[in-house]
């Protein structure tokens, strides 16, 4: 009924509100026997808050209920959860199922699990809809066999039957067995699954409507007592119908609607309510042509979902609103999955947000962190030793920082000692301890879990999320306690595997039921909490075809035709449904925007929903409602040259950093081809000391390859000296030179023995970090072990060759200063790897693991990078000088001669000399190339402390 009112302001029109104005008068302040029947409890809070601003007295309050609730009044059959119903479920199956088959082939309960939740919804759905079970399956069983024809079959229930049968084939035949075979079960099933819930006193919830209905005369006195009100329904199941049809007679019913979609049957929102009105008529006459009444709508498309919730701010700021006392702004996502990144951008003037919805557990912290758990115990165990990665990844976490303190400094403990194998012994943290069975592994998580829920109850930085993150830490503790109890009950009885993948699937799949209780604030929540409330101002995030109305089929094993034609809910049932939920939202708000993606995913299409496309053609202001596209504000950059000024500060600072006293730096040729390379670079690492940190890996590289080989040859040439084995620091490995003979580096080429072991010690003291050899090499590192061991040999085949000979120095640091002004002199230097003597010669030898030899067509060239491309072809030959240079100025009445041994293809009866491609020559003496290489060398340093050239990024 539509009574005109005009002028009628928000809060004089709200429905609950006029539902509250409505009932004080019928009851007065006595609302002690009223009973208020809610499609959810939230609606309850906000009647409350109403129902106190329409009376001026005190007043008995009434009671609130949900159907649920309701119905279990009237039965002594207990509401299991879901789980416990399938637990369940699982066993009756198998019973039936696998009477006369193969036991070894059934299959495990997590892989049940999925199948299970669709059999209890069907079996759910033919309680609530009082179907006779016999119609439901012998229809299935009669259609000739099935014939050779899949038409009732979905693309959904093939799938579903490839997924449930580990051995189906694509072969038409078999899977048409296979259905069979189910079906022909699946009414003794229901049966005895039913016998067995009534045994234990339980039932699922369309189980106990059915039996509350179908013992109405007798469960009827149950409501004697009570006055109930029913408020804000929409689609009623028959067994819903029939409890409200015996309390008729003693109740008051008061639809939401409107006019708008009740009077014009062509509009699918009205599907269902328009049958209830008919039934169970209207308590009061409100307005409810309020659709009608112009509102002020926009629809906005954004290019994708960061765009859509980066428009958050813009609408509320729009607003203008001052106090956020009132519940009279929501933001409603039809995709739930929107909602923790809204929550970051909700502007700090609003200082009360209210969330009610469910959000997915898989979309949390915590989630994340117990898969991370799971897969330490479950792949990081290798003899009962937890692998880096894994340990690694689980001490890396927010919430480890948070319950153990020490994380931090076992993290650098790991990565400091290259622990690839972490027994539980190395370190008292609780979270490493091995699991070996289910009860164990519910134990450790538990305890952790627990203790994760302790730690964050008193961290509020921010309220809402907070509180929402602490929600799904309790729930994800509920979920894995509700297994515990279920496998000590014996209603479940899993192994770890099986309970490591049944809890990974309950997670994955599992919502916190979010539940704020202020009815003040800015209300952000699902499309689903909406009913009942109305709001001024909304948002309505993600309404893309595809979402609303979701276009999922119904998770069901009733072929659709069968549903249909026995009055069970189907897709067109979920259309109307979410039909209701748009066109209701419209009724009394009076600020609206609608947000959609235009971006195409796999859950829904770019365009808006069907829904917006009918207001836009359909509603009487429609020319009103106005179009907004989000533009994109990134527009493409021009990348600047990135260049640092040397400023007197930083020039100040380079002449500090690299002065010749006792605490400067010196330039060593690694940092000389840096800067060539890229003075941009050499800023960063030499002047601002940024560095890219080594990546903690197990993985060998030629980095570390070159690191093992350099410290074996050392370790040889030690032990031939008689010199302390064990390898000093950096700067303090000078000894006294020794000659080497031929006779000694044969002792290592001809016995392997004797050469592995002093690659062993150097590969445990330099990779594994260690001081006792590791015999336990995995395949890559065996692989690297032989490598070493082979351009060791090709080593010791040239020095033999080239024997006698003194060792000088191995791996011995070396600088000289270098004037480069008046006021300015540098340290050079670096970390030679050896200096032979031969003949009055020195050889300044330069090991390199790779294959490639580096050529130099003249000397500019190594220190010219005009074209800006990579030095890396010459930066050998540049620092092969460069020590040689520093040797020469020490050893001026000597040869010194640069040699860079390239071990893959080092020849024992060739001296590889550095050739200068144009000059035609061989370096066998620097002295022949000092007179070109020492003043380019001095300029080029000059040049990093010259002010008028900045550090520019060559790339």
């Amino acid at each position: 009924m539509c009574l005109s009112q005009t002028n009628i302001s928000f809060n004089e029109m709200q429905f609950l509100k006029l539902v509250a104005q409505d009932i004080l008068k019928r009851f007065h302040n006595d609302l002690s026997d009223v009973v208020l029947v809610f499609p959810n409890i939230r609606s309850s809070i906000f009647f409350d808050k109403y129902i106190s601003q329409v009376s001026d007295e005190p007043i008995f309050s009434p009671k609130y209920e949900d159907l649920q609730s309701l119905f279990s009044k009237a039965t002594s059959l207990t509401l299991a959860d879901d789980l416990l119903l399938v637990s369940i479920l699982y066993k009756v199956y198998i019973e039936h199922f696998y009477k006369n088959r193969e036991k070894n082939q059934v299959e495990t309960f997590d892989e049940f699990l999925f199948f299970g939740e669709i059999l209890l919804s069907d079996f759910n759905d033919i309680d609530n809809y009082l179907i006779d079970t016999s119609l439901v399956y012998q229809n299935i069983y009669d259609l000739e066999q099935l014939s050779d024809k899949f038409e009732h079959l979905t693309s959904e229930q093939v799938e579903l039957l490839n997924r449930f049968f580990v051995d189906i084939k694509t072969n038409r035949t078999q899977l048409k067995d296979n259905f069979l075979s189910i079906w022909s079960v699946l009414k003794e099933v229901y049966n005895d699954f039913k016998n067995t819930l009534l045994s234990k006193g339980l039932a699922y919830s369309g189980m106990i409507c059915r039996d509350v209905v179908e013992n109405i005369s007798a469960n009827i006195k149950v409501y004697d007592k009570a006055h109930y009100v029913f408020v804000g329904f929409n689609v009623l199941s028959p067994s819903e119908e029939a409890l409200l049809e015996a309390l008729k007679d003693k109740s008051l019913f008061y639809w939401d609607c409107d006019d708008y979609y009740t009077d014009n049957q062509v509009i699918e929102a009205g599907q269902f309510i328009r049958k209830n009105i008919q039934k169970f008529p209207q308590a009061t006459a409100f307005d409810t042509n309020n659709i009608a009444r112009e509102k002020n709508i926009s629809i906005v498309s954004a290019a994708t979902d960061v765009a859509q919730v980066g428009y958050i701010p813009t609408f509320i700021n729009s607003l203008n609103i001052k106090e956020w006392d009132n519940p009279d702004t929501a933001i409603v996502f039809c995709n739930e999955q929107m909602l923790l990144p809204a929550l970051w951008l909700v502007p700090e003037e609003v200082d009360k947000v209210n969330v009610t919805m469910g959000f997915p557990i898989n979309q949390t912290p915590i989630y994340d962190f117990v898969l991370r758990l799971l897969e330490l115990q479950r792949k990081g165990i290798a003899n009962n030793k937890f692998y880096y990665p894994y340990v690694i990844s689980i001490l890396e976490h927010y919430y480890t920082s948070l319950i153990y303190s020490e994380s931090q400094q076992i993290k650098d403990a790991i990565e400091a000692d290259n622990l690839f194998y972490i027994s539980p012994e190395q370190f008292d943290l609780p979270i490493l301890r091995v699991v070996n069975s289910t009860s164990e592994m519910i134990d450790y998580l538990l305890h952790i879990v627990e203790k994760i829920g302790i730690a964050t109850k008193d961290t509020h930085k921010d309220f809402t999320r907070d509180n929402l993150m602490n929600e799904a830490v309790f729930r994800v503790f509920c979920i894995i306690n509700r297994l515990a109890d279920l496998i000590k009950s014996g209603y479940l009885d899993v192994t770890l595997p099986t309970f490591v993948s049944l809890l990974k699937r309950l997670l994955n799949t599992g919502s916190v039921p979010f539940h704020g209780e202020p009815a003040m604030g800015l209300q952000m929540m699902g499309m689903l909490e909406t009913r009942n409330l109305d709001f001024k101002n909304l948002l309505v995030v993600s309404i893309n075809e595809g979402i609303m109305p979701k276009v999922d089929a119904q998770a069901s094993f009733i072929p659709y035709f069968i549903r249909k034609n026995i009055g069970m809910n189907t897709l067109e049932y979920q259309d109307s449904i979410f039909a209701y939920y748009f066109y209701r939202l419209l009724q009394r708000s009076e600020n609206i925007t609608f947000l959609y993606s235009t971006s195409s995913k796999e859950t829904s299409k770019s365009e808006m929903s069907r829904f917006l496309m009918q207001i836009l053609t359909e509603l009487p202001y429609c020319e009103k409602i106005k179009r907004i596209t989000l533009q994109n504000d990134i527009q493409p950059t021009v990348t600047e040259p990135i260049t640092i000024e040397k400023t007197p500060e930083i020039l100040k600072k380079l002449r500090e950093t690299f002065s010749t006293s006792e605490r400067g730096r010196n330039i060593s040729p690694s940092a000389l081809n840096t800067f060539i390379d890229c003075p941009f670079k050499f800023y960063l690492q030499y002047v601002e000391d940024i560095r890219v940190l080594d990546e903690f890996t197990d993985k060998l590289d030629n980095k570390i390859l070159g690191t093992i080989i350099h410290r074996t040859i050392e370790l040889i040439y030690r032990k031939i000296g008689n010199i302390n084995p064990l390898i000093a620091e950096h700067g303090a490995n000078s000894f006294a030179p020794f000659d080497v003979c031929k006779l000694q580096i044969d002792s290592y080429i001809d016995n392997r023995v004797k050469l592995e072991e002093m690659l062993e010690m150097a590969f445990s003291h330099e990779y594994f970090k260690r001081s006792t050899p590791k015999s336990d090499y995995n395949g890559e590192q065996l692989i690297y072990f032989d490598v070493a061991y082979r351009f060791i040999i090709f080593l010791l085949r040239f020095d033999a060759v080239n024997a006698p000979f003194t060792i000088v120095s191995m791996e011995d640091f070396y600088k000289t200063s270098v004037k480069l002004t008046e006021d300015l002199s540098v340290n050079i230097g670096g970390y030679i790897d050896r200096i032979r003597l031969k003949n009055n010669t020195l050889f300044v030898d330069d090991y390199k693991t790779s294959n490639r030899v580096q050529e130099c067509k003249d000397i500019s060239s190594l220190f010219d990078n005009s074209d800006n491309k990579s030095l890396s072809k010459t930066a050998y030959v540049l620092q092969s000088l460069y020590y040689a240079s520093v040797i020469s100025k020490k050893n001026p009445d000597r040869c010194v001669t640069p040699l860079l041994l390239y071990l893959p293809r080092l020849r024992a009866d060739e001296i590889p000399y550095i050739n200068i491609k144009n000059d035609k020559i061989d370096i066998s003496d620097f002295r022949c190339v000092a007179d070109d290489f020492e003043p380019l060398m001095i300029e080029k340093l000059k040049s990093i402390f010259d002010p008028s050239q900045p550090f520019s990024a060559n790339r």
